[in-house]
């Protein structure tokens, strides 16, 4: 897209995210309630969109701090600083928040839990990729 093609993207994404976020959230988390209910796990789809809540008020709160101060001090123009900034700060919390999560509501194994991590990264690819500039 012709607008993310801009050295002030961070800038712009600040505003799209939230789209983002409510789009993103909503197909995501259908498909992890869809793919436990296969699995045979009594899931709840109001408590898996309250993860996903909970994950974007926390999370995505702190990256949205991160980016504006990044966009004060200037380092919001480099890609790469910023995806890597945010791996290092929201992956990490997710995985562990999701996994107790998982495990308190729904019973779910460790070794599902880990492919529901999976699921969830690999489902965001598609979607992140529209908004997304490498």
């Amino acid at each position: 897209m012709e607008i993310f093609d801009t050295p002030d993207y961070f800038l712009y994404a600040v505003f799209i995210w939230p789209v983002f976020g409510v789009l993103s959230w909503i197909y995501i988390h259908g498909c992890v309630y869809t793919t436990l209910r296969l699995v045979g796990y009594p899931a709840d789809f109001d408590k898996i969109l309250n993860l996903g809540g909970l994950l974007a008020l926390t999370i995505g709160v702190v990256l949205l701090i991160f980016d504006w101060l990044m966009v004060l001090i200037g380092y919001h123009t480099s890609a790469e600083f910023m995806g890597i900034a945010h791996i290092l700060i929201a992956d990490p919390w997710a995985i562990a928040l999701t996994s107790i999560f998982y495990k308190k509501y729904f019973g779910v194994p460790v070794w599902l839990r880990v492919l529901l991590g999976i699921l969830v990264r690999l489902l965001w690819i598609p979607v992140g990729i529209v908004y997304i500039r490498s």
